[in-house]
């Protein structure tokens, strides 16, 4: 009897399936973004020296990799090191899971649909201001040839982003959402809006004009809304991979 109730303890204990959503929460908060921002802070001359050079944009990305790579690493292993099936967790957390087609397929059109929902953001927008200020994206194609766009913006950066946003961020928080029986659906669409709004706020550039920021986070929150749904379908962040690649494509392609 006392092994059977000190095993139920131990199994409570290491499991995620007993976490909150406060404190999945606390941790995004307290922990996993502070420590992101430390990092990108203090590898900063780094990145300010690669983007100097003609493979900025692609210094960039791979930039970007290594310290979300190296945040979701580090701050994962100081959240969980106590649990069992460490690798199992982090794969759960993170959706790296295998899809047939009809995912991929879906993936496609929410790319395409993002696209189209970016143009119908940035026409509202243009409505309360002048919008032809550049942005990150048509600046980088003015300083680096296509093929550093390319390498950056479609290979690199979708599976990056969805790993640490869609992944990490996103997966978090839904462990404590789907932990919740009373408070799921608010706690699901909380965790959709927090993510959204960091995607947003990530593709910010300093250097674009107000009204031409405002249109890049609208965007890519409105983006970020399809990418956490098909999350949730399908418990994967594979189609998002392929869908982002596919929004970041067209975009270069009418940039170019």
């Amino acid at each position: 009897m006392s092994e059977t109730i000190t095993a139920a303890k131990i199994n409570t204990k290491d499991s995620i399936e007993t976490l909150s959503w406060y404190w999945c929460l606390w941790n995004l908060v307290g922990i996993i973004l502070p420590f992101t921002l430390l990092t990108m802070v203090a590898f900063l001359p780094v990145y300010q020296w690669a983007e100097k050079t003609p493979l900025g944009f692609l210094a960039g990305a791979l930039y970007n990799g290594f310290v979300f790579m190296g945040v979701t690493a580090l701050t994962f292993m100081f959240l969980h090191w106590s649990r069992h099936a460490i690798l199992s967790t982090l794969t759960k957390i993170l959706g790296l899971v295998k899809v047939g087609w009809k995912p991929m397929l879906v993936g496609v059109g929410v790319g395409a649909a993002g696209v189209l929902l970016s143009f119908v953001v940035a026409f509202i927008v243009s409505l309360f201001g002048d919008n032809s200020q550049p942005n990150a994206t048509s600046t980088a194609a003015a300083l680096y040839d296509p093929w550093v766009l390319f390498l950056g913006a479609v290979l690199v950066a979708p599976v990056v982003e969805e790993v640490f946003f869609r992944g990490y961020i996103f997966g978090t928080l839904m462990i404590g959402a789907k932990n919740s029986e009373k408070h799921q659906k608010l706690y699901t669409a909380l965790s959709i809006l927090i993510t959204s709004i960091l995607f947003g706020l990530a593709h910010f550039s300093p250097g674009s004009g107000l009204i031409s920021g405002i249109t890049t986070i609208l965007s890519t929150m409105t983006f970020s809304v399809g990418l956490c749904w098909m999350r949730l379908k399908w418990g994967s962040i594979i189609p998002g991979m392929l869908s982002h690649a596919l929004y970041n494509l067209i975009v270069l392609l009418l940039v170019i």
